[in-house]
């Protein structure tokens, strides 16, 4: 199952990939970086809210709560944080202060 999941994230990628290089040809320099940089900012920001943080969970534990949600039981073992991490928090800091430095002359 998961590296079923992994060739449809790959997938799903690639098609992004084809509509970017095709579709982005049409659009102006400056709507281009804001589409991209609106695009990469929602992509950081679902991956964060939506991705469990399994830093101290055994990888066993992690596949028994994914067969018992598959199953449609509710699981009551190990729980993941749905919160940002320390080191995920600071590069995100590190990158807003970089992306809001004035510029260089």
């Amino acid at each position: 199952m998961r590296t079923t999941a992994h060739g449809a994230s790959a997938g799903v990628a690639k098609l992004g990939a084809l509509w970017a290089s095709v579709w982005f040809n049409y659009l102006a320099s400056r709507e281009r970086f804001w589409l991209a940089a609106s695009l990469n900012l929602a992509g950081i920001l679902l991956t964060l809210l939506f991705t469990p943080e399994p830093l101290r969970v055994p990888l066993l534990e992690l596949d028994r709560r994914y067969a018992y949600h598959t199953a449609g039981k509710v699981y009551h073992g190990a729980h993941t944080c749905l919160c940002i991490s320390l080191p995920v928090s600071r590069l995100l800091l590190a990158m807003l202060l970089l992306c809001t430095a004035p510029p260089r002359s």
